[in-house]
């Protein structure tokens, strides 16, 4: 049976096309989807017992307890659980209960599916990292001075949702901002993967993308390459590109920005909003998808690693890029 974990970006899952699980049903396979608070609602977190961080691993977690003890009542098995991350939400989530669970036994699920997970250090957060951006949240929203944790609990409480969204929104700003929210592990991913315990533990993992994964532009992309070809250059130069560099040593930014734009920039795209949007779309693939793709699997296939489990990877390329749910973009 198969579990499916979806979502982007930490933020949001599509209202439109949701994974249905019928494809996978007409095979025989028994399917769940699952639920969960995400955005503000499911990772805020402060130093304090009432705000401790990951409600939203939190509910995954007792959804997939609730189908090992239930799912053999609709037909499937629970000790032949398979998870499904997909999406720069679905997939970090589905690798952050991989590695927290610390023997076989403790695991759930018996084998790991993590598609499109795009890059898996800048999802999975430090404590700190998470706790910067709630305090920025918590002051947005005029609560700091609650204390104890009790009354910032209830002061945050008494704010409308929109109040609430606008705050993440001012620190999100269309995943550009320097602030993150998002699963907190004990320590980086990779460090627990280190672990001898936890790489025995891990059954086999299936890993993949497809070939053109930044093919589904965000539609404010595409509204600003509607407006001008101008528009869409100004938020690539200001908002993408910085947002890249950020990853790079000072001392080398300027070189990489060079890079960036001789390389995908420059020739017809530097005049043409069509050929701007496809080498737009390859700068996303490659380096927000297929690099971290890459990194991921050389990790998991590491000597150094110690996982003995089977590790399968893929790229899946099609003439017409479709996402998961099958819409057609571009």
């Amino acid at each position: 049976m198969l579990v499916l974990i979806t979502g982007e970006e930490m933020v949001y899952d599509w209202s439109q096309n949701r994974v249905s699980g019928v494809d996978l049903a007409l095979e025989d396979v028994v399917v769940v989807s699952i639920q969960y608070r995400s955005n503000i609602f499911g990772w805020i977190a402060m130093d304090n017992e009432v705000l401790t961080g990951n409600l939203c691993l939190q509910d995954q977690h007792l959804a997939l307890l609730w189908i090992q003890s239930n799912i053999q009542h609709f037909g499937g098995d629970p000790n032949q659980i398979t998870l499904l991350g997909h999406g720069t939400s679905g997939a970090p989530c589905a690798i952050a209960h991989a590695v927290m669970g610390r023997t076989a036994e403790e695991n759930i699920f018996s084998k790991l599916i993590i598609m499109s997970s795009g890059d898996l250090a800048a999802s999975l957060r430090s404590r700190e990292d998470v706790m910067k951006a709630s305090k920025v949240l918590v002051e947005k929203l005029g609560c700091q001075f609650e204390k104890p944790s009790s009354q910032l609990r209830y002061c945050l409480r008494q704010k409308s949702i929109g109040d609430l969204l606008n705050a993440f929104e001012s620190i999100y700003d269309h995943r550009n901002g320097t602030l993150h929210i998002g699963p907190i592990l004990p320590v980086a991913y990779d460090d627990l993967l280190r672990n001898q315990t936890i790489a025995r533990s891990l059954g086999p993992i299936l890993i993949g993308i497809t070939s053109n994964e930044g093919s589904f532009l965000e539609q404010r992309w595409l509204n600003l390459a509607r407006e001008s070809y101008q528009s869409i250059r100004d938020y690539v130069d200001y908002t993408v590109v910085p947002c890249i560099l950020r990853n790079f040593d000072t001392q080398i930014r300027n070189k990489v920005k060079y890079a960036i734009n001789w390389f995908y920039f420059s020739g017809e795209a530097s005049v043409s909003t069509k050929h701007f949007l496809y080498t737009l779309q390859r700068l996303i693939s490659e380096y927000f998808y297929e690099l971290p793709f890459y990194r991921l699997l050389n990790l998991l296939t590491s000597k150094d690693y110690g996982i003995v489990t089977p590790v399968f990877a893929y790229v899946f390329d099609a003439s017409k890029s479709m996402d998961f749910r099958g819409k057609v973009n571009l």
